[in-house]
């Protein structure tokens, strides 16, 4: 199995992280309060040190681990903001061009990155079926989208 170069970069990080951890002794429920409240890590970031910690015990050292000791911790879960009618349409009037309205539109309505506004052709937009082909999007995938504009 391949990885993003960029997942194995951070991956490489936090085990040595860990490893520096194990040589310093600490124990392993002080290292996740370190991670948490000292370097003020989210509990995304402290799970892949769990998950790196748990690598090094099992496949390098192969010594048996509690994990119960080491729970992973459940994100926190931030509702977005919700913009009004007014605050959508204003928005739209700030457009200079009916290109750009239409840019916009799209974005807000597709729920588009700006990634994949720039790269959307005009053949993507299937207007009989309201749906957008986005090509190689987030984890260079094909998606679609509905078009609710």
């Amino acid at each position: 199995m391949f990885y993003n170069l960029n997942s194995s970069n951070n991956f490489n990080n936090h085990s040595t992280s860990v490893i520096n951890i194990c040589k310093r002794n600490l124990r392993i429920n002080s290292s996740a309060v370190i991670l948490l409240d000292v370097k003020k890590l989210s509990a995304s970031t402290v799970n892949v040190y769990n998950s790196a910690l748990r690598f090094i015990y099992g496949a390098i050292l192969h010594r048996h681990l509690n994990y119960y000791d080491i729970p992973r911790l459940k994100n926190e879960y931030i509702y977005p903001t919700i913009l009004t009618m007014q605050e959508v349409q204003q928005i739209f009037d700030a457009a200079d061009s009916l290109r750009d309205k239409t840019m916009l539109m799209s974005v807000y309505g597709g729920g588009l990155r700006v990634s994949e506004i720039v790269n959307l052709k005009t053949s993507d937009i299937h207007s009989s079926s309201m749906r957008i082909l986005i090509r190689q999007g987030k984890g260079k995938r094909d998606r679609f989208t509905l078009s609710l504009i």
